[in-house]
């Protein structure tokens, strides 16, 4: 799992650990919510919630499988229903959910909802909710604005669902989100944004947003330069453009320093003096480097390798017009293990020796025109 999502989680599962018990005195209307939910379910497999049920061992709702009730008032704050992938094939989401308003954490992902098809507008009343997981649900239609309701988000997974329409500028309210995922079921770029909303997230770590259209996003650069606490950043595939001059951007104090995975590749980035610039001020962790598959023409510059040295471990710069020497930095980062500069028009001579590439798996330079040859 990636690092940024196991400390979101943590943090939320620490608060409600804290908070929860096993042996927690269940509240009737509540249990009731849960069966109803169940019966909407409409389950064809016998063995899973078996343990839901009006039997007389059954009684004690905080002791279901997925629940967990607050050690103080009883109240059910956190429902883990997800299953694999499409392991579970159920019926509605019954309006039930909405009365456990005292939920924390929700996890319903790997769910196909054969009759509920796109996200109830109720889920905006469990107010209390911190963790909220939906992926994998095969939900269509619009994202509801109605989750902007959610002012203690912290971590939203709404990935690999087939949403149309925009992303509800009501996401500007989610101040405390660290972790938002809405990677489309597939890139059809039926989900788009201008991302106006984004600047208001100042507490976000992780942001997912591959086959998005952002094509409208003309300051895309902007609105993710005052992210200070971002570390992942995916927006592969969303028709981006460059946006604006270097210094029109926020102050390099206001970047975010932690950025470990950058992934603009698919898109329509020209401008190689601005976008290199942008990263240069914006980040020496890196971990992970795609911009892969642009436009990207001119050069490189000799410091860019140098920013990067100490961390980098994957650089795809291929399929671009990058002319001009390939910057010898490139060849002295000792953590590299893949580096794929291939489809440009890089020109000079190759480096006879790659020593200092110690971790290196993948080379790729083929189709350039570049002169010399490689000695393993």
């Amino acid at each position: 799992m990636n690092a940024v999502v196991d400390v979101v989680l943590m943090m939320v599962l620490a608060v409600i650990l804290a908070w929860t018990s096993a042996s927690g005195k269940c509240i009737e209307s509540e249990r009731q919510a849960l069966l109803s939910l169940k019966r909407g379910f409409n389950l064809s497999s016998d063995y899973w919630l078996s343990s839901w049920g009006d039997g007389e061992q059954q009684k004690e709702c905080c002791n279901w499988e997925g629940v967990k009730c607050s050690n103080k008032t009883g109240h059910v704050v956190m429902l883990d229903l997800h299953v694999d992938l499409y392991d579970a094939r159920v019926g509605s989401i019954s309006p039930s959910l909405g009365e456990l308003s005292h939920l924390i954490y929700l996890d319903l992902s790997g769910n196909f909802f054969a009759i509920t098809r796109s996200i109830p507008p109720f889920f905006g009343s469990l107010t209390l909710l911190k963790y909220l997981s939906l992926s994998q649900c095969c939900f269509s239609g619009q994202i509801p604005h109605q989750l902007g309701n959610l002012l203690f988000l912290e971590h939203l997974d709404l990935s690999g669902n087939a949403f149309i329409g925009t992303i509800p500028s009501q996401f500007k309210n989610l101040s405390c989100l660290q972790y938002l995922d809405l990677t489309p079921l597939d890139k059809t770029l039926s989900l788009s944004s201008d991302l106006e909303w984004l600047s208001q997230l100042s507490t976000l770590r992780y942001l997912s947003l591959p086959g998005v259209n952002l094509s409208s996003a003309s300051s895309w650069q902007r609105q993710v330069s005052g992210l200070s606490h971002l570390q992942h950043l995916d927006l592969n595939g969303c028709n981006l453009v460059d946006s604006m001059p270097t210094s029109s951007l926020a102050s390099p104090v206001n970047f975010s320093t932690s950025l470990l995975f950058v992934d603009i590749s698919n898109n329509s980035l020209v401008d190689t003096s601005f976008i290199f610039s942008w990263l240069m001020n914006s980040t020496s962790t890196l971990v992970t480097l795609r911009m892969n598959d642009n436009g990207l023409n001119g050069t490189i510059p000799e410091t860019f390798g140098d920013k990067l040295m100490s961390s980098l471990e994957e650089l795809n710069l291929a399929n671009n017009e990058l002319e001009g020497q390939i910057p010898v930095s490139f060849f002295h980062i000792g953590s590299l293990t893949t580096l794929d500069l291939s489809h440009n028009r890089f020109t000079g001579m190759l480096p006879e020796d790659l020593s200092q590439l110690s971790s290196l798996q993948v080379l790729r330079l083929e189709n350039n025109r570049l002169n010399g040859s490689i000695h393993e």
